[in-house]
This record gives structure tokens, sequence and C-alpha cells, in this order.
């Protein structure tokens, strides 16, 4: 028996939601030790741009 896991536009976005939502906690972790955004974006591998964009909005309080 072959199976094949369905994967649907929610289960998409949740697996989405829950990558955005990891990285913003890492972004988060590392602004509290000290991390300049450059740094942030050096450690984690995400552009520039991407950290700036989740920083801004999590000073926002958007969850998504």
């Amino acid at each position: 028996m072959n199976f094949e896991p369905e994967f649907t536009l929610k289960s998409s976005l949740l697996v989405v939601q829950d990558k955005v939502q990891y990285r913003r906690k890492k972004i988060l972790e590392l602004r509290e030790q000290g991390f300049s955004n450059i740094a942030i974006s050096d450690e984690l591998g995400y552009c520039l741009s991407t950290v700036e964009k989740d920083i801004h909005q999590l000073r926002l309080g958007v969850k998504n």
C-alpha cells in the first residue's frame, strides 16, 4: 500500500504559518540578545528585508 499525504490549501497554509512563527520567534530571541538586524540576517540566513519586515510586524503585534 502506497501512502502519499494529501496536501490541501489549508494544510499548506498551516505549514507556512508555522515557519513564519518559528522565524519570528528566532528573530525576537536574537533581538533580545542585542543582535543587530544585519547580524540576525547573517545568523539565520534570511534576507535583511525579511528580518526588518518581521521586526516591524512583531512591533505591530501581527500574528501572520
